[in-house]
């Protein structure tokens, strides 16, 4: 357990978080810089398996593809009202060995990125790329749970998510935080593998958001619904309480990789 002893102070954007934020360096040497929500890593066996911990040097060499989410990136971008030379405060979920951290990074240099992973194992991994390139400057890694997004209302303008989804428990705890944490204007853009391919996790998908039982709220229901059925290409906007959703995906996305869709949430207008 990390005692509340090394509880952070001065990082503006950390103090945002509506709980203790601790130092793991204190805890372990390795994973100096780095940040936890965290007082007891028991939680994480709760959340996460062997994949993301043990096997996390096997995991990211596996999937990690840079250039590609640099290009989901890049075009999803160019869908939304973002201006790139502003000091924004961006927040990235499973962040994992940096598959979006450092397109983020390439596409945001002035603004504040949090990298963020329940994982430690994969974010110290992230931590050692990260020290590899010298890109310390405007990144902050911090081992976040995705399902309790315990941030003030109004702290991000941007929220991203590269295949982070389909990993959790409740996706939906997730979207919900997103509206809650995004600030006006701001835009949440996850990308899941839900194309043809992957029809079985999206039956899973619908089963949840069909059950009765499943206390979902409405606009966090209506997300989900969209999100697994956007094999339609290039639907229009969807408009909720303010805050618009879109899907897009093209035929380089389904010929050539795993993630046909990619989903947006604009914040609060």
């Amino acid at each position: 357990m990390i005692e509340g002893k090394f509880m952070i102070e001065n990082i503006e954007i950390l103090d945002r978080y509506l709980g203790p934020v601790y130092r793991l360096g204190d805890w372990d040497k390795k994973l100096e810089g780095c940040f936890s929500t965290l007082n007891d890593q028991s939680e994480v066996i709760n959340f996460i398996h062997d994949q993301f911990t043990k096997n996390a040097d096997k995991y990211a060499k596996m999937y990690t593809n840079y250039d590609y989410f640099d290009w989901l990136i890049k075009n999803s971008l160019m869908k939304i009202k973002i201006n790139k030379e502003l000091n924004l405060q961006i927040l990235d979920l499973g962040s994992g060995s940096g598959n979006t951290i450092f397109p983020l990074l390439k596409h945001f240099p002035l603004s504040t990125i949090i990298g963020s992973d329940l994982s430690l194992d994969l974010l110290y991994r992230l931590k050692q790329n990260i020290d590899e390139l010298s890109l310390k400057s405007n990144i902050i890694l911090l081992q976040l749970n995705a399902e309790k997004l315990n941030f003030l209302d109004d702290s991000f303008d941007l929220i991203t998510g590269g295949a982070i989804l389909h990993h959790l428990f409740h996706p939906e705890k997730t979207i919900e935080g997103c509206f809650n944490i995004l600030k006006k204007d701001g835009s949440a853009i996850f990308y899941e593998p839900f194309e043809e391919g992957n029809m079985i996790l999206c039956y899973i998908y619908e089963t949840i958001i069909n059950d009765d039982k499943c206390e979902i709220n409405r606009r966090t229901k209506e997300f989900l619904k969209q999100m697994v059925g956007g094999i339609v290409t290039n639907t229009k906007a969807r408009n909720y309480m303010g805050r618009r959703v879109y899907f897009d995906k093209t035929s380089k996305e389904i010929r050539y990789n795993d993630f046909s869709n990619c989903k947006s949430l604009n914040g609060k207008e």
